[in-house]
C-alpha cells in the first residue's frame, strides 16, 4: 500500500521551478499516512517471517527469498520497517524491456507487484495507482474479476484490497497457492510486502465468486497472472518418495513440480475433467501416482502418466467424490479406495482382489479435515 506519483515529461531548469517541486514533495509526504493491515485478524500460515524470528531485521532486509515461494518463481520481499508511512526512495531493477524499469516506492506492497510482474515480463510499463487502485488501473494486457465475478484464481495474481481502519489507500498482494477444502470451498494463501505478517489466508467460495473479508478489509477484485497456473494440488509423483506440487493450467494441462530437483515435469496429461473428479495416488504400483478420474457413471479410471494408458474400471460406485480418498493401507503398494460410511466408518476397496476391508477405522472426524498418507513407513 502507498501513495502513487505522476512524473512530468518535461524538464523544468529554472532554480524557482525546482524550489516548488521540493516544496510540494515534501508537504505531500508529511501530508500522506498510511496505517497498513498490521491489526487486522487474519489466520497467518507463519511468523511474520523467517528471518525475524532468527535475528534482528533492519530496513531493506530481505523477509521472504524469491525462491521460497510461487514455486521458486516469486521475487524477494522486503522489511519496509515499523513505519508503514515510509519510504526508502524509489526502486529500479534490469528486465527484458527495461535497463532502469522504476518498480515505486521501496518497500511499499505496491513495490513488490510492480518487480514481479515486471521480473516475469507481464507488463512493460509501471503499474500506476494506489493499493486499492490497482484493479482499475491493470494493464489491459491483464485479465481481471471484480468481487462476485470471481470464477477462477491462480499463484501469481494479485489481490486487491480496498480501504479500511483509516488506510485510504487499500492493500495488495499476491496469491502465492490456493488449497480446495471440499465443496466450493477453497482456501488462499497470499505474501505480502509492508505488512504485520509476510503471509495471510484467505476463504474463497468459487459459488457465490466472493473472497472473504480481511479483517475490517474488504477486496476489491483480482487481478490475474498471465501465466494462471490453476489449481493446486500436492501427491507423490516422482519415484523419490517425496510429495510433489501437481498443478492443473488452466488449457488442461496437468504438471508435476519435484521439490527436490527444483525442476518441472510438462503435460503429465491434459484433459478438460473438472478439478474436483480427479485425485492422484499410485493405483499402478511404479511408485508414481497415477490420475484417478470419476466419471459420471460412478466408474473410476487410472491415467499412468508413465506408460500414457488408461486403467479402466477400477470400481464403480454412487459413492460421492467428496467421501472418497485413495491410499495403499493393504500393503501391495498400490492405491485403494477409501469410503467413509455416515455413520463414520471408513472402508477399503482392494482394486487388485476386488474385495473390501470393513471398518479399516472408525471416527466422527469430517472427511474434509481428514487426508490418508503414509506417515509410520
Amino acid at each position: 500500500m502507498r501513495y502513487s506519483f505522476k512524473v512530468s515529461g518535461k524538464t523544468q531548469n529554472s532554480i524557482f521551478s525546482r524550489s516548488i517541486a521540493a516544496f510540494l514533495t515534501a508537504t505531500l509526504l508529511a501530508v500522506l499516512t498510511i496505517i497498513a493491515p498490521s491489526n487486522v485478524t487474519t489466520s497467518t500460515i507463519g511468523v511474520s517471517s523467517p528471518k525475524a524470528m532468527a535475528q534482528t531485521i533492519n530496513i531493506g532486509d530481505v523477509l521472504l527469498a524469491g525462491e521460497d515461494w510461487l514455486s521458486g518463481n516469486g521475487v524477494d520481499i522486503y522489511y519496509n520497517g515499523s513505519d508503514f508511512a515510509a519510504d526508502w526512495g524509489l526502486n529500479h531493477i534490469s528486465t527484458t524491456s527495461s535497463s532502469s524499469f522504476m518498480t515505486g516506492y521501496k518497500w511499499q506492497c505496491v513495490e513488490l507487484i510492480n518487480r514481479l510482474y515486471a521480473e516475469k515480463g507481464w507488463i512493460s510499463s509501471y503499474w500506476p495507482g494506489n493499493g486499492h487502485e490497482m484493479h482499475d488501473t491493470a494493464p489491459s494486457s491483464l485479465s481481471k474479476s471484480s468481487q462476485g465475478q470471481i470464477e477462477s484464481v491462480s499463484p501469481g495474481d494479485v489481490l486487491v484490497w480496498g480501504p479500511a481502519n483509516g488506510n485510504i489507500w487499500g492493500h495488495v498482494g499476491i496469491i502465492d497457492s490456493i488449497k480446495h477444502n471440499g465443496g466450493e470451498s477453497y482456501t488462499i494463501y497470499a505474501v505480502n510486502q509492508n505488512t504485520g505478517s509476510v503471509y495471510s489466508s484467505h476463504a474463497w467460495n468459487s459459488a457465490t465468486k466472493q473472497i472473504g473479508n480481511w479483517g475490517n478489509y474488504a477486496l476489491i477484485g483480482v487481478v490475474h497472472s498471465p501465466e494462471n497456473l490453476g489449481e493446486l494440488v500436492s501427491v507423490s509423483r516422482s519415484s523419490d518418495s517425496k510429495a510433489d506440487m501437481l498443478v492443473r493450467r488452466n488449457d488442461g494441462e496437468w504438471r508435476a513440480f519435484d521439490t527436490v530437483t527444483r525442476n518441472w515435469t510438462n503435460n503429465l496429461h491434459t484433459s478438460n475433467y473438472a478439478v474436483d473428479i480427479i485425485q492422484w495416488a499410485d493405483v499402478v504400483g511404479d511408485s508414481k501416482a497415477d490420475m484417478l478420474v470419476r466419471r459420471n457413471d460412478g466408474e473410476w479410471r487410472a491415467f499412468d502418466t508413465v506408460t500414457r494408458n488408461w486403467t479402466n474400471n477400477l470400481h464403480t460406485s454412487n459413492y460421492a467424490v467428496d467421501i472418497i480418498q485413495w491410499a495403499d493401507v493393504v500393503g501391495d503398494s498400490k492405491a485403494d479406495m477409501l469410503v467413509r460410511r455416515n455413520d463414520g466408518e471408513w472402508r477399503a476397496f482392494d482394486t487388485v482382489t476386488r474385495t473390501w476391508t470393513d471398518n479399516v477405522v472408525t471416527t466422527g472426524y469430517g472427511v474434509d479435515i481428514i487426508q490418508w498418507g503414509d506417515v509410520v513407513g
